[in-house]
């Protein structure tokens, strides 16, 4: 993974127009540094996403499914589940629900939208 640092420094001197991070790395950065958060702001902010994800096949023996679900379940029952869970930044595991996923595919329709207009704008040997 790439530190936050390295994307937002560039556009907070000017060097690049507008960078992408999470909201958690930015307000880390402008905590860090306060004129952060007086020189750049935030234009667009997406849905919350899923993350991560545990995905099976869909063939995937149903007993194993439940076997995972229920481990997945009691994580938080241990030390080391809640330890684990905190260093990896996850604030609660639920069951996926229809919808879950939207925000993923509004990011994914942006980002195709932002590289098919990148490809009419730029010269070929700078796409």
């Amino acid at each position: 993974m790439q530190n936050p640092a390295d994307v937002v420094l560039p556009t907070f001197f000017g060097k690049a127009d507008a960078c992408l991070v999470t909201k958690e790395d930015f307000e880390l950065l402008a905590e860090i540094n306060p004129q952060v958060s007086k020189r750049l702001r935030p234009i667009l902010a997406s849905p919350r996403m899923p993350s991560p994800l545990f995905i099976c096949r869909q063939n995937e023996q149903k007993f194993k499914v439940k076997s995972l679900a229920a481990s997945v379940a009691k994580v938080r029952t241990t030390a080391e589940g809640e330890q684990a869970l905190t260093l990896m930044k996850i604030a609660n595991l639920r069951q996926y629900v229809d919808g879950d996923l939207d925000g993923t595919a509004v990011v994914a329709e942006l980002v195709r939208s932002v590289a098919e207009s990148r490809q009419q704008i730029l010269p070929k040997n700078e796409q």
